[in-house]
This record gives C-alpha cells, structure tokens and sequence, in this order.
C-alpha cells in the first residue's frame, strides 16, 4: 500500500478513499490500480464509454471503483430501479451466467428504451460495451481472494492486509 501511496501521489480524500476500495488483489493483479494511478497523474486520457458515465465515475477518474458505482451506471445507462441495479451488481459479483445473462438482456433492452444503442457522429454508442467494462471491472475486483485465515493463528500475528480479509470473511 506504502508503494502505491508512493505512486499514486493522492492530493485529495477521496483519492486515499478510491486506493483504499482498489487496493485488493483482483483490481491489483488485472491491472485496474495502474491504469487509475495513470489518469489521475494525467499520463493515460480518462475516457468514459458513454456520456452518461462521466458524472458517476469522475470522481474516481473513470474507473468502476466502487459496487455503488455499478448500481447508479444500471440506473442511468438501463433505466434500472434501485432493486434491479442491485440484482445486477450481485450477479456480477456471483458470476451466475444464467442471472449474468438475464441481466444483460434487461439491462439492454432498458439502454435502448432510453435510446442508447444508435449511432452518433460515425461512431456507435453501444450500452453493450459499457456492460462488457462494467463486468470486466467487477470481475477484477472478484477475481482474486486472499486465502481464509486459519483458526490456529491469532488476528495479531497476521499482517494488516490480512487483517482485514479476515474481518470480511
């Protein structure tokens, strides 16, 4: 965390509070942490796959950091109530591709009731793309899980990493 820290260069709270959400082995491992540390020092351009998206992922410099994140995008790409955001967003955190499949459909037939799927200026605006990054985001974070801590080994003996897996498990 001290070298990410070191790296990522936070000069506001809600930077330490994006690291702190990213800093878990999946988003680390796929590559995710890199690429925020990157648009927030302005060395990659943040980009958002549908102008919807710019107001819900600014903050965190374009990258799904957070599962609230998945909740307001269904919201606002799919027309999706609070409920069915949060059907989606377990889904994706099960993987269950029978719910993972229902949801997609929903969640496009929703973008196109709203008008999402059509061409604007030679280039396609597809909510599909924004489900696939969406998915691909969430499934890093997933992706990874640190190992559940043995019963014979006390809370004080682990590193504080593990400290906090152990708390979540």
């Amino acid at each position: 965390m001290r070298d990410l820290l070191r790296r990522a260069k936070p000069s506001r709270f809600d930077d330490l509070i994006a690291l702190n959400a990213l800093y878990r082995p999946g988003p680390l491992k796929s590559g995710m942490v890199d690429d925020w540390v990157e648009r927030k020092q302005g060395k990659r351009e943040v980009q958002y796959e549908l102008p919807q998206l710019e107001s819900i992922l600014a903050d965190s410099y374009g990258v799904i950091a957070y599962q609230e994140h998945v909740l307001r995008i269904a919201q606002a790409v799919a027309g999706f109530t609070l409920g069915q955001a949060d059907v989606l967003r377990k889904a994706m955190g099960k993987k269950d591709p029978k719910v993972m499949a229902k949801q997609r459909d929903a969640f496009l037939d929703g973008a196109r009731g709203k008008g999402i799927n059509r061409e604007e200026g030679g280039q396609a605006v597809r909510a599909d793309r924004a489900l696939r990054r969406l998915r691909l985001q969430q499934s890093a974070r997933h992706r990874v899980r640190a190992p559940r801590v043995s019963h014979g080994v006390s809370e004080s003996q682990l590193p504080v990493a593990l400290r906090r897996v152990a708390v979540h498990d």
